[in-house]
């Protein structure tokens, strides 16, 4: 599905970057990791777009979606699929099917749906470098450390400068797509425990596939 791969296909790219200075380079990771530390602690209910470009149709397909984070723990609904992670087990739950899978995902594909963890990922791929500011967000460019493996050439991440906290990703890919997930709502909210563990006894006739 290519909202899963959006947040999958965040790395790498065609073309090596110029050099530039420390300075710029230093402040771009330094708003990246402040931006990490208001993610890590505080529980946030996120609500989003993501944006496909297709560049052989010229258009772009939206859908809205929302998180519940709090920290590495999170609650995503999408396209009507729901998606459960309590810290060390993820549920896949698709409605229509009554049907969860459950596992124990990597970080890699832990970051393909946590923004906290995305954005993580990117200080360690990649190059980050501060682009021109507005009036209210910091823009930062990042540029794969190993372009020739990549299948995208630049991440671009609008943080606001108010809150240190997200406006939208993009994802420029190297066959021309653009991948994006724009913020549209964020707010500081307490979740019970519960709210992230996934229960499979609310579902009756429910199929379970546990790959753990």
């Amino acid at each position: 599905m290519k909202y899963r791969t959006f947040i999958a296909t965040i790395l790498v790219a065609l073309f090596l970057i110029p050099d530039i200075s420390a300075q710029k380079s230093n402040s771009a990771e330094s708003v990246l990791r402040k931006t990490i530390a208001n993610l890590k602690q505080e529980s946030y209910l996120i609500g989003f777009s993501f944006l496909y470009y297709d560049t052989d149709t010229q258009t772009t397909d939206s859908i809205p979606g929302s998180i519940m984070l709090s920290g590495e723990k999170y609650r995503m609904e999408m396209s009507g699929i729901e998606t459960v992670f309590n810290g060390s087990t993820q549920w896949v739950f698709l409605p229509d099917d009554n049907e969860v899978t459950i596992l124990e995902p990597s970080n890699e594909e832990l970051a393909e749906s946590n923004p906290m963890m995305m954005i993580e990922s990117y200080l360690k791929t990649n190059k980050a470098i501060m682009g021109e500011p507005t009036n209210n967000s910091y823009l930062i460019n990042l540029y794969p450390l190993s372009p020739k493996e990549s299948d995208y050439f630049r991440i671009a991440l609008w943080v606001d400068k108010r809150s240190d906290l997200p406006e939208k990703i993009s994802i420029w890919q190297n066959n021309g797509d653009i991948l994006s997930m724009q913020w549209n709502s964020v707010k500081k909210t307490e979740f019970k425990s519960d709210v992230f563990t996934f229960q499979t006894g609310n579902h009756p006739g429910i199929v379970v596939n546990d790959l753990r």
